[in-house]
């Protein structure tokens, strides 16, 4: 094996390509996810339009709301009441109550009926509250901490949410067992308690639930066939195998693993194993969806002259999925390893082209 070190003008090289990978990265999720909706004006008036899908913390704090394909408004808690998005999510103007402070948010409703149940995402975390009155709500309290007594830690979980649901639910006794059984809230578990009190005191369907339950486990599978060449080759070799990817929506609902396999024959008789451990962000489009990704590749090489050798590298990726129907697309890829962790070479760095069809169960 070739145990050059990599000079300086290969590793500007790659730096210029790492950096290349970053801006394509940027440029991809500045695009704009534009769904219809409309928003709800301070005198309750609703007016259509186009919204920008964000993540959660932005949604919190902003709307950008398009009436036309050009003339774009970004719309603060107290411009408007509130904004939905169709056949998604509701968000609506509240003030939110702590004890030294008073401050304004886009929450977003998770179930409204007789008793409400509101979420918004900052950068401490997930909140999750109830009303305290028609324009304030108050945050549902919990608390994990780690406690050290003489040398020994110990996890410690408040148990307020239980004395403030209870209060809240105070007419649904029927309830407070899985009230108490609630060790820490979260979206499934507020959602089932505030559904279990409309059943109960109200009948069936008398609340509404915007929260749209994701699907808990969504995996993609991808025969993929292309070209590939490592460092020290002088031509291109045959990349074939499969990726398996599985929908992270809890984190970014455009986020997948990918993992895999790969295999490619060199001269010689050399084969080489390649297992991807990426992550892969999609952009979504209708027809053509950019996608870029970021992660490791695991290397083996199989030599029948000398022993199995094996390497660690990191690996960025770029291209875009073509639409054939709901659940297929056409993949174009390109990817490129960075930076290797293993071994005394640079004898794994490699690139590739491929292409395959990509299904979404």
């Amino acid at each position: 094996m070739n145990s050059r070190k990599p000079n300086k003008q290969t590793q500007m090289k790659r730096l210029l390509l790492l950096l290349a990978f970053i801006n394509v990265s940027l440029l991809l999720s500045a695009q704009e996810d534009l769904r219809d909706g409309f928003i709800i004006s301070i005198h309750g008036d609703t007016i259509k339009g186009i919204l920008k899908f964000q993540n959660d913390i932005r949604n919190s704090k902003v709307c950008v709301y398009y009436s036309d394909s050009k003339t774009k408004k970004k719309l603060r808690p107290f411009d408007i009441e509130g904004y939905v998005f169709e056949n998604g999510k509701y968000y609506v103007s509240k003030y939110i109550l702590e004890p030294d402070t008073i401050y304004k948010v886009f929450a977003e409703y998770l179930v409204k009926g007789q008793k409400d149940l509101f979420y918004y995402r900052d950068y401490s975390g997930s909140h999750y509250l109830i009303s305290a009155s028609d324009s304030s709500l108050i945050e549902i309290p919990y608390k994990r901490e780690t406690l050290s007594i003489e040398g020994t830690s110990y996890l410690r979980e408040s148990t307020r949410h239980i004395g403030m649901l209870k209060a809240y639910f105070s007419d649904c006794a029927s309830i407070y067992s899985q009230i108490e059984n609630l060790k820490k809230p979260d979206s499934k578990n507020l959602i089932s308690i505030t559904k279990a009190y409309h059943e109960a005191v109200c009948g069936e369907n008398t609340c509404v639930v915007y929260k749209k339950q994701k699907l808990p486990l969504r995996i993609g599978f991808e025969p993929r066939v292309g070209l590939t060449r490592f460092r020290d080759d002088t031509s291109y070799s045959m990349q074939y195998g499969g990726l398996f990817y599985i929908w992270l929506p809890e984190s970014n609902e455009n986020l997948y693993f990918k993992f895999g396999f790969l295999y490619s024959e060199r001269d010689n008789n050399i084969s080489m194993y390649k297992i991807p451990l990426q992550f892969e962000y999609v952009y979504p489009n209708k027809i053509i969806r950019p996608k870029f990704g970021l992660g490791l590749n695991a290397y083996t090489l199989k030599n029948p002259t000398y022993t199995e050798e094996k390497a660690l590298t990191l690996a960025a990726s770029g291209g875009f999925l073509l639409r054939l129907s709901d659940f297929a697309y056409m993949d174009f890829n390109i990817e490129t390893d960075i930076l290797q962790f293993t071994y005394e070479s640079e004898f794994f760095i490699s690139h590739s082209f491929g292409m395959g069809v990509f299904f979404l169960f």
